[in-house]
């Protein structure tokens, strides 16, 4: 994501002076980068307010007219010049940098090349996407991991006929290749699987494990053709028996010479994690009665509560894996908490000092008391700690600038080190995102380090090993911070949006939370907005804006607030804005001197000024004498009448005004000369 360096702005300003809005230029730190570390770029001359700054791939820059090509990352131009800092990792590669024109993406720089290398993290893996929007089968979800060999393989969700095993033995390179595995048990619209594992057991022969699209029930698979000659890796398989009605989401461990099956299992709304014996590969053991090894710890932790109204929530994608620890070992299984509409994912850890639970205990969950009341649940609530999540900015491990939504983690362990496989989305707009609301839409493939450490309280056991070059904080900013009466409003956002129910509401200034005047999701769909106002999302992405079209009608001081998962505290980020009556624009006489036919003396004399003047803003105009002779009337409308007495022969000098009545009185000199009367 970007962050804007003002250090470095200012000494883009001192260096180049007037010419940063004359001219289009696009920048970078340097043109070679290790995987995780910051990409900056400075830019200047960007004509738009809507103007982006794009990574793509080397292989992907895009062509006039071509709007099939997308960045690979991006962010907003958000003034005619600037700096930020791209956090979000890439993977390995070659890579251009463009400034892209609003609403397209025609370029307006000459692109700048530069190379992404492996990290020097943990072990020579740093947090980044393994498989990406640009590689094979690149939403791959719901990762599954096993090692043969010296090689690592990850499996997962497929559609329609199958996917890709991916293949590795550094998580340096990855490489995708093709596997059929028939789903016409499924037919069509829903020829899809979940969380394909491969399983290899004992007696040399290989097994699938996956539950179907409407997830009711877990199914067995075999290699096709011939289950007991299959050689690793297979690349077809065929579904052989319906193994668990009605649970899903499925793993395999052993345990010596036991075999156990873990599965998720619907619990009064909520779904448990459930261990079953199994005799074998495809058969389950009727003499051992399920039970529980992980559930919900409390129905009033907002930590686990329900995302939305009606929406379950889940426990899903058990992993579990052996960890050495100060006097013994412990067992340590990852698992993923969101709810169906794949909102507010998040990965958690659960402890054990033995594999499988005795009966009627479970893995101990990582929690910590919440002194600031962050969930609302009350001061000092034990909440579960998670290992990385994207919800709550101001609860520990929010890792949002890195990535969005992480879920279904595997912990490997490579060379004395551990890493978490998982799949998450970018927080910047990629390909395969574009106007996709939910249901994993962009998810990929990633990988993190993680470091363990059984010394301290058990929130601190496991740390993602993550970069730390600054905090990025969500913000949202005003295009100006004076409107006038019924204007639209623009807000700006950056960093939000991770949840579908992030939203933007305007109050007046010093009002509580609960008083917003309009507001909706950052993402759209409020289904109520006050008196008519009508919210606009102006792009997609992780950064962006929202318009409130026909602004605000009183005058005065107000704030716009941005808020997470559809709460009301805390405010992730505030501006102000004044709504002000425009400055008047008066009225104009057409000439210096407004011209009036002559007058007789003892003669009733008539002449109208209502031409004589006007008003750029179209107000009614009201005309006045502002000094005498007093023969003459000005009505209000402009109408002059009166008979000049004899007296008054000669040039008659009068100052006369008008107003639009809302400034001052704009004065002119009016001369009527005046003739005698003449006699018979």
């Amino acid at each position: 994501m970007g962050t804007r360096n003002p250090a470095t702005i200012a000494a883009l300003i001192v260096l180049l002076g007037g010419s940063l809005v004359r001219a289009q230029t696009l920048t970078l730190d340097k043109l070679a980068y290790t995987s995780g570390e910051p990409i900056r770029v400075v830019w200047s001359g960007s004509p738009n307010l809507g103007d982006r700054i794009g990574l793509f791939r080397a292989r992907s820059v895009p062509r006039a007219g071509d709007k099939k090509v997308h960045p690979d990352l991006w962010e907003h131009a958000t003034s005619p010049f600037g700096g930020m800092a791209f956090t979000t990792p890439l993977p390995p590669g070659d890579y251009v940098a463009h400034l892209l024109l609003k609403g397209g993406p025609a370029t307006l720089t000459e692109g700048v090349r530069f190379k992404v290398t492996y990290g020097r993290e943990v072990g020579g893996i740093g947090t980044r996407i393994l498989v990406g929007p640009n590689d094979p089968g690149g939403q791959l979800a719901d990762p599954q991991v096993i090692k043969v060999g010296s090689t690592f393989y990850i499996t997962g969700t497929y559609s329609g006929a199958g996917g890709y095993i991916y293949s590795t033995d550094d998580f340096q390179t990855v490489e995708a290749t093709r596997m059929e595995i028939d789903t016409t048990p499924w037919p069509y619209p829903y020829q899809h699987i979940w969380a394909f594992e491969v399983y290899g057991h004992t007696d040399g022969t290989w097994h699938g494990y996956a539950f179907d699209f409407d997830r009711k029930g877990l199914y067995h698979f075999v290699p096709d053709p011939d289950p007991k000659t299959a050689e690793f890796p297979v690349l077809k398989w065929k579904e052989k028996e319906l193994l668990l009605k009605g649970d899903y989401d499925n793993r395999v461990i052993t345990d010596g010479q036991d075999m156990y099956l873990l599965t998720a299992k619907g619990n009064a709304g909520h779904i448990s994690v459930y261990c079953q014996r199994m005799r074998g590969p495809g058969e389950l053991d009727p003499d051992y009665k399920p039970h529980k090894i992980m559930s919900q710890r409390n129905e009033k932790l907002q930590s686990e509560k329900r995302n939305v109204v009606g929406a379950m929530k889940i426990h899903e994608c058990p992993f579990i894996i052996k960890v050495t620890a100060p006097g013994g070992t412990k067992y340590v299984m990852s698992y993923t908490v969101g709810d169906y509409g794949i909102r507010d994912y998040k990965i958690g850890l659960a402890y054990s000092d033995v594999l499988i639970p005795p009966r009627g205990t479970e893995y101990t969950k990582a929690t910590m008391a919440d002194p600031w009341n962050v969930w609302g649940t009350g001061a000092n609530a034990q909440e579960v700690i998670y290992l990385t999540q994207t919800q709550v900015p101001s609860w520990p491990n929010y890792h949002a600038a890195g990535f969005n939504r992480p879920g279904s983690g595997d912990i490997i362990e490579h060379k004395g080190n551990h890493y978490m496989v998982y799949h998450a989305a970018a927080p910047l707009q990629m390909d395969g995102m574009v106007g996709k609301r939910g249901y994993g839409s962009g998810r990929m493939l990633w990988i993190m380090p993680i470091a363990f450490d059984f010394t301290g309280p058990i929130h601190t056991w496991a740390r993602a090993e993550l970069p730390t070059d600054g905090t990025v904080e969500p913000a949202i900013w005003p295009s100006r911070t004076t409107y006038a009466p019924g204007q639209d409003i623009v807000i700006h956002y950056r960093h939000a949006g991770q949840s579908l129910w992030d939203w933007v509401g305007l109050f007046g200034k010093g009002e509580s939370n609960d008083s917003r005047l309009s507001w909706n999701y950052i993402h759209g769909g409020a289904k109520k907005v006050p008196d008519g106002w009508k919210w606009e999302r102006t792009n997609y992405g992780f950064s962006g804006s929202l318009t409130l079209a026909g602004g605000l009608n009183p005058t005065g001081d107000y704030d716009a607030r941005l808020f997470f998962h559809g709460g009301k505290n805390p405010v992730a980020a505030r501006c102000g804005l004044n709504v002000v009556k425009a400055p008047n624009l008066p009225p104009a006489w057409s000439k210096d001197a407004p011209a009036a036919p002559k007058a007789t003396a003892n003669a009733a004399y008539s002449h109208s000024l209502a031409k004589a003047a006007a008003d750029p803003e179209g107000n009614d105009l009201s005309y006045s004498l502002l000094s005498s002779p007093t023969w003459l009337r000005v009505a209000a409308n402009g109408d002059l009448s009166g008979t000049p007495p004899p007296g008054f022969v000669g040039v008659n000098t009068f100052i006369v005004g008008v107003t639009d009545g809302n400034g001052d009185v704009i004065e002119a000199t009016l001369k009527i000369e005046t003739s005698i009367a003449p006699t018979d």
